[in-house]
């Protein structure tokens, strides 16, 4: 709402703390928006509900005091204070006070409305807490190498893509240059990407998916050119192998980055289909301490002297497995690793109709985690 106001001598401004001043002019006051300056709001002085300052209070909820250094995030605050109209009397605070947050609120914005003779007269007003709790601690891919036990399969809120409504996080694996999440469940046949010629991939269930047709729209091993994807499947391409088998095809596409790009946000440098099988030995042996392998014995692709076991990411009814974007060497050249949702490695036929698809995104390497009240993290 725009109004016009001859303006006198300005006797007070006040910021409100939520994007707006109060200004007291002659016998009025004008409520104006911070960065528009536009006119919210005109009354007559002293028509209008009034805090006094002094009387705000914000203690913990057992009303001791907040130490100098602030409070753990998840302690509960409890703000009080005392409203009041000339001329008049206050007739609802929104929410009530005392009022006890949740712990994790950062400001809270109370409705005050008074009457006078009739006329209801309101104000908002809010009150900032983010002094009064401790700043959390930060977390890096460092933090996650020195102790994987707290933080692999931990789930991580705050990031954002074009798909970010497919699924959540979770943490994979983490190393000197990046954090690797991975979808917290299989995701939706509708948020699947086609192949680099608009094949799509075969629909069993909403989730359960395979790839019958996907493989015309790749060769194989020239299909993966950069060299940080080529190293998510580092034994296989360190020892130069070249392969059109239909199980190379299908790698190719699960390690599209430009079909998986809808996965990949601003904070992220690269998504992909799924996991390969070396990044599941890295997590499993990060979480565990182990040194554990799988190697690609010749171009038809993987296979491991000791498989992973009791290392499940995905607890889910969607599907029995995921597909893992690397080939699987222990049959013959149209099969595919697969993780069952129970932990262990297995490798099955492409056309396969219990398999779902759980992509993995590349952070940044400058990404830091926040740890939140429930044990879990977001991204800042």
């Amino acid at each position: 709402m725009q109004e016009q106001a001859n303006i006198g001598k300005i006797e007070s401004v006040q910021d409100n703390e939520d994007g707006t001043y109060t200004i007291t002019v002659d016998n009025y006051v004008i409520t104006i928006q911070e960065k528009t300056l536009e006119i919210i709001e005109i009354e007559k002085l002293g028509a209008r509900p009034t805090i006094q300052e002094n009387s705000i209070t914000i203690l913990q909820e057992d009303d001791s005091l907040i130490p100098s250094e602030g409070v753990d995030i998840g302690t509960k605050l409890k703000i009080n204070f005392t409203a009041s109209i000339e001329g008049g009397e206050i007739i609802e605070i929104s929410p009530s006070v005392p009022y006890i947050t949740n712990g994790e609120e950062k400001q809270v914005t109370f409705k005050i409305t008074g009457k006078i003779q009739g006329e209801i007269h309101t104000i908002e007003k809010t009150i900032k807490l983010d002094d009064k709790y401790k700043k959390p601690p930060v977390f890096t891919k460092e933090d996650i190498m020195n102790v994987p036990l707290e933080f692999i399969g931990k789930s991580v809120t705050g990031y954002k893509c074009d798909k970010q409504n497919a699924c959540g996080w979770k943490i994979l694996y983490a190393d000197e240059n990046n954090i690797y999440l991975i979808a917290d469940d299989y995701i939706h046949y509708q948020d699947v990407p086609a192949g680099k010629r608009g094949t799509t991939v075969t629909k069993n269930t909403d989730y359960c998916l395979s790839f019958n047709s996907i493989v015309s729209d790749y060769t194989g091993t020239t299909d993966i050119i950069d060299e940080t994807i080529r190293n998510l499947n580092s034994d296989y391409f360190s020892k130069g192998y070249t392969s059109q088998n239909i199980n190379m095809k299908i790698v190719a596409y699960m390690l599209d980055t430009e079909v998986w790009n809808g996965y990949k946000g601003e904070k992220a440098e690269y998504a992909i289909g799924g996991p390969t099988v070396e990044l599941l030995y890295k997590s499993y042996n990060q979480k565990n301490s182990k040194s554990l392998t799988a190697t690609a014995p010749s171009a038809v692709g993987y296979t491991w002297t000791t498989a992973i076991s009791g290392h499940p990411l995905i607890n889910s009814t969607k599907a029995k497995s995921m597909w893992v974007a690397s080939s699987y060497y222990g049959r013959t050249t149209d099969h595919i690793v697969t993780m069952y949702n129970a932990g262990y490695l297995s490798g099955d036929l492409y056309t396969r109709t219990t398999q779902g698809l759980c992509p993995v995104v590349c952070l940044n390497s400058d990404v830091q985690l926040e740890k939140k009240i429930d044990g879990n993290y977001k991204i800042i």
